[in-house]
């Protein structure tokens, strides 16, 4: 693996091609809180977030790309606003879902996304600004990922 810190040591960059016919894999890790000595709950998703995620329709073969935001009410609800483009035609939805924190700041997200149920895992990172998530439902149809990131006081 070769990787690069960055951001001061909250980040680091990395990538795994030892044996590119076998394996070749790139990311990103980030700092969750300073010395991991954080516990989370619903509370710490508070606010909106903007996301994208990409992925593939399994069976066809086809990309997806999502992009939209999330508001969390720090309770275990959300909505969302979100345009879906499965190769070239675009979607938009507004729904509404669960959510749960658990104390090691992993969660699941619930949410409906036409006649589909989605489940989506993620993980809190770099100081509670981010999530890294992926669609865990349905596994053998969706191979989805993404990222979202906190709106600024400011910006809300």
């Amino acid at each position: 693996m070769d990787f690069v810190i960055a951001d001061r040591g909250n980040e680091i960059n990395f990538l795994i091609g030892s044996n590119p016919q076998i394996l070749d894999v790139y990311g990103m890790r980030k700092k969750q809180f300073p010395n991991f000595e954080r516990e989370c709950s619903n509370a710490d998703l508070n606010g909106t977030y903007g996301f994208y995620s990409t992925g593939t329709v399994v069976p066809a073969g086809t990309p997806r790309l999502t992009v939209g935001r999330e508001t969390y009410d720090g309770s275990g609800h959300l909505s969302n606003l979100f345009t879906v483009n499965d190769n070239g035609a675009e979607t938009q939805h507004a729904t509404s879902g669960l959510y749960t924190v658990n104390h090691d700041c992993t969660g699941t997200i619930v949410t409906p996304l036409g006649p589909l149920r989605l489940t989506v895992d993620f993980v809190i990172v770099d100081f509670g600004k981010e999530m890294y998530f992926m669609v865990s439902s349905n596994p053998a149809a969706l191979a989805v990922y993404g990222v979202r990131t906190k709106f600024s006081a400011d910006q809300e």
